[in-house]
């Protein structure tokens, strides 16, 4: 993502999660990506200025990770390679779960690199517990798994970054606040938490805002059924129709510490 936010058109593509303000194309993206760009689990042990950075990067959230298991437990499991990619892609940052990279465009200055490093890894644990793009439902089912994981993961960005602004780096919280098309999210998550005192709460209301525009709604489904149509024509499968299961918002819905809380899906399409 970068500094003035793009449409949502190839916001999902190919089973690659994206911080939705727009995402490569996931071959062309992890084609140009080198050793040097990154760095793997447990980002200890950097040589370049890129891994570096990723050391650094995950410095800063080690005490805000401390507090969420279930995404600790996502990166133990998956052990992702964190990348900086040098390119002038459109993209802020993307998670690939077939090569299980989480990249971050070189662009960004270091706060906003924590912001979408925070939603990529929500995005592996989403992964992890098996919520990704799948065609073994309706292309119409698809799209509502592909809005709803959005919405957690917009939503659980703003409760870490709300954590890190506690912690006294308040930074990505101040990037997620002036990003246009998306600071109705951060503001609804401060509005909620000062009304209700409650974190839980705060999220439920956050993932209950994501779909109050009218523009990311429309966006996200559209891009997800062109996702879907395109893996239909990759694996020549015809289309099913099956539902999401009965528990998906159930499972979904889940803090980092694995408590859940109430969601609710914007009226259907």
């Amino acid at each position: 993502m970068r500094a003035g936010l793009t449409h949502l058109a190839d916001a999902v593509r190919v089973g690659v999660f994206a911080l939705a303000f727009a995402v490569p194309s996931p071959a062309a993206a992890q084609a140009e990506l080198t050793v040097q760009n990154c760095l793997s689990h447990p980002y200890d042990t950097p040589e370049t200025p890129h891994q570096t950075l990723v050391r650094d990067l995950m410095s800063a959230l080690e005490l805000t990770l401390a507090g969420v298991p279930e995404m600790n437990a996502a990166l133990a499991q998956h052990q992702p390679a964190i990348c900086i990619d040098p390119r002038p892609i459109t993209a802020r940052g993307y998670l690939d779960p077939t090569t299980m990279q989480i990249a971050l465009a070189e662009a960004l200055d270091f706060d906003a690199m924590l912001l979408i490093l925070i939603h990529e890894l929500r995005h592996l644990e989403q992964f992890d517990h098996g919520h990704c793009p799948a065609n073994d439902v309706s292309m119409k089912e698809n799209a509502r798994a592909s809005m709803a994981t959005e919405a957690d993961a917009m939503a659980i960005t703003a409760l870490l970054a709300w954590d890190l602004r506690t912690l006294g780096r308040s930074g990505p919280w101040d990037h997620f606040a002036a990003w246009q098309e998306y600071q109705d999210i951060p503001a609804r998550f401060e509005q909620a938490l000062t009304d209700t005192g409650s974190l839980s709460a705060a999220v439920s209301a956050t993932f209950d805002q994501w779909y109050a525009s009218d523009w990311r709604v429309e966006a996200y489904y559209q891009a997800s059924c062109s996702d879907y149509l395109d893996r239909l024509d990759l694996s020549h499968a015809l289309p099913r129709y099956g539902l999401l299961p009965e528990d998906f918002l159930g499972t979904l819905c889940r803090l980092p510490s694995g408590a859940p809380y109430d969601c609710t899906e914007g009226p259907p399409r």
